[in-house]
């Protein structure tokens, strides 16, 4: 199986029912002969399978509304029960489909790259180093 084919995982003790879109492949060390997938869940969470537990799919991923973003801008998200705060330092789009990627870096200097539509603008224009502005991810 390519990455970018849409699936959904059909068997599975995690993620059964959930459509997605495979953005790696690898050997399987769990199941000799087959291939392993990662797998970004429309739901946002990401899975790791066994080709046998997907099935190909048609269905079109979600659109998601993005907020409108900024370098500076705070903006909070969760991961898990914790919600987290951070500045922008970086916007681009997505490798893994459509929408923005954003570099986020939270209070205690943590980078972390999200999609947009998972982020809520909490304030604007925030400030930002020059060679932070700059900086690529790291994908």
């Amino acid at each position: 199986m390519e990455k970018g084919v849409r699936v959904e995982i059909v068997r599975s003790k995690k993620g059964q029912g959930v459509f997605g879109t495979v953005f790696w492949t690898g050997e399987d060390r769990f199941n000799e002969g087959e291939m392993r997938l990662g797998v970004r869940g429309d739901d946002g969470e990401t899975y790791w399978v066994s080709e046998s537990q997907v099935e190909k799919t048609d269905a079109a991923p979600p659109s998601h509304e993005e907020p409108e973003l900024s370098k500076g801008d705070v903006v909070s998200w969760t991961r898990g029960e914790e919600e987290l705060q951070g500045e922008v330092f970086w916007l681009g789009p997505s490798k893994h489909g459509g929408g923005t990627r954003v570099g986020v870096r939270d209070g205690s200097g943590e980078t972390h790259w999200i999609d947009a539509h998972h982020l809520t603008l909490l304030s604007q224009g925030g400030a930002v180093a020059a060679e932070e502005a700059d900086e690529e991810p790291p994908f």
